[in-house]
């Protein structure tokens, strides 16, 4: 399912940069698009639990999610994503992304197209690495 959520938050995504006047929105599309994306990528997985210390298996982020308290989460996708992902410019996009999307949604919504559109790469280069590593 995330990876299906993944392309239509992407598609969002490239309607609302090609329409040209809500940057704020590409770039939150662009991290919610991305943040689906590695999620398909990371998950099912075995992790381990960090309430007991064993190993488990887990279909989804969110059941991985409901077994940790230390976490937001978004900072514990975060996470996972500096642990499991061995691209670092795919790491930098993401944390990028996140940052960003951040600042778009709660601190200005006032972004530049130049910025919009280095999101939508750096969806791009996720989407990639996650459907190429994938097959």
């Amino acid at each position: 399912m995330s990876r299906i959520h993944a392309k239509h938050n992407k598609e969002a995504c490239k309607f609302i940069k090609d329409f040209g006047l809500f940057n704020d929105w590409v770039i939150t599309t662009a991290y919610y698009s991305a943040l689906h994306f590695m999620q398909s990528y990371l998950f099912p997985e075995t992790y381990e639990n960090p309430q007991t210390g064993k190993m488990k298996k887990y279909d989804n982020f969110d059941k991985y999610f409901h077994d940790t308290r230390d976490y937001t989460k978004h900072g514990l996708l975060l996470s996972l994503v500096e642990e499991h992902i061995e691209d670092n410019n795919v790491i930098d996009g993401f944390t990028s992304l996140k940052e960003l999307c951040w600042t778009a949604r709660y601190s200005t919504y006032i972004c530049s197209k130049e910025i919009a559109n280095e999101c939508y790469k750096n969806l791009e280069a996720i989407e990639e690495y996650c459907e190429d590593i994938a097959l």
